[in-house]
């Protein structure tokens, strides 16, 4: 088989991880794929990766020159008339991951789908409701959506065009010969239940990570622990996020809830883009690592495996890669119970599920702190999760299954 991947970045999430997984297991079975990204900056020259936008244009767009290119070469009139001709690619098939609009529209999708094959992963709801991702409550993506209560919050942004968003995806999307991946339970049963995505082909795959990238053999090692940058007799609690300032991430929670958590003995690591804000905040009372954005696999993997607790506070349903590595990596692992997180933790077994405010996360914090034994037996309990349910191997198993059912 050829699949042929289309993502918005090449490097910067959970997207990212899943085809950087999917790529290497088909290649492992004799099988060929290329990528196409949307979005950029991030474009490499690697083979097999091509953008939608080129990347001269795209490296005058972020110079003096950007309104001139942008005037002369819009990008989203240039990517959506790339995207389209994706239908004459050589391709068996073509798997999309975070499809969200911005690339190419619902019109061009449909487009595309009549013509060939179509694969197309939910990270989040945007494909069924009028452009939020997710509703949180509201119905109107069950109706014309319109009057937004999420008007001003990102996706949204300030101009409510959620009917016309809504509109489209009825108009181009409804009746497409699309087949929906969604890695959570939650989500497809949020897909078959919507006016969108009720006739679609929905498939339940969960995200799976690569076990063998995320020890433990070294988790409390000194010389492994000191080469880090962590002090070795300390419990090291592990954040990771690709940007702390970004909305949606939960780092506002976990930043309140840390104010609750005893201080004595604790480090704590936080990975990601402007980690060092919060870093400063957190300074008089803990401490305190921030290691910027890692790109190497490699380096965060390690940071993974020294790490004693691992805490992610979603603010909507989401199957979040993070989690898997930090099971994978026997951590105890520390989340909000919000849907597709509870299908990745059972509370009390393999983690724990906190249902409420800062302050409430902060005391199973403190409760894994000051419970050594007891938060090891998670770790193992949540490694030995991801090797029978998460794994690299049975999520490509599952998709290889899909794609032959699909060309069938």
């Amino acid at each position: 088989m050829n699949i042929l991947f289309v993502n918005g970045r090449f490097q910067r999430g959970g997207a990212e991880t899943v085809v950087d997984l999917l790529r290497t297991g088909l290649k492992r079975r004799d099988h060929t794929s290329g990528l196409v990204l949307g979005d950029g900056p991030d474009y490499p020259s690697f083979a097999g990766i091509e953008p939608l936008y080129p990347r001269f244009l795209d490296w005058l767009a972020r110079t003096r020159l950007e309104k001139v290119i942008e005037w002369q070469f819009p990008r989203a009139e240039w990517t959506d008339r790339a995207f389209r001709q994706l239908a004459y690619h050589p391709a068996s098939l073509i798997h999309l991951h975070n499809f969200d609009g911005r690339y190419a529209t619902a019109e061009s999708l449909e487009w595309v789908a009549s013509r060939k094959p179509v694969v197309w992963t939910f990270y989040n709801l945007w494909g069924i409701t009028g452009g939020c991702h997710d509703p949180k409550g509201c119905i109107g993506y069950q109706e014309a959506c319109g009057h937004c209560p999420q008007l001003g919050s990102y996706p949204i942004g300030d101009v409510d065009t959620t009917t016309e968003g809504l509109a489209a995806k009825l108009a181009h999307l409804r009746h497409a010969p699309l087949h929906i991946v969604a890695p959570s339970q939650y989500t497809a049963g949020m897909v078959l239940e919507s006016q969108v995505g009720r006739s679609w082909k929905v498939h339940l795959i969960p995200h799976g990570v690569s076990p063998d990238r995320f020890t433990f053999d070294r988790k409390w090692d000194e010389r492994f622990r000191d080469g880090l940058g962590i002090e070795p007799s300390r419990t090291v609690i592990l954040v990771t996020m690709r940007d702390f300032q970004e909305p949606e991430t939960g780092a506002d929670f976990i930043r309140r809830a840390l104010r609750f958590v005893v201080p004595g003995g604790v480090q704590i690591v936080l990975v990601g883009r402007h980690g060092d804000a919060v870093a400063h905040e957190l300074a008089p009372r803990f401490k305190v690592l921030s290691t910027g954005y890692l790109r190497n696999h490699r380096v965060l993997a390690q940071y993974y495996e020294a790490a004693d607790i691992f805490l992610f506070a979603a603010t909507r349903p989401r199957f979040p890669c993070a989690i898997l590595e930090a099971m994978a990596a026997q951590c105890c692992v520390i989340a909000t119970a919000v849907p597709g997180v509870t299908e990745q933790i059972e509370d009390g077994r393999s983690g724990l599920l906190v249902k409420g405010s800062p302050e409430e996360f902060a005391l199973a914090v403190n409760t894994a702190i000051s419970s050594p034994s007891e938060r090891h037996a998670l770790g193992i309990a949540a490694r030995e999760r991801v090797l029978a349910e998460f794994s690299e191997t049975t999520m490509i198993d599952r998709h290889l299954d899909l794609y032959r059912s699909v060309l069938a």
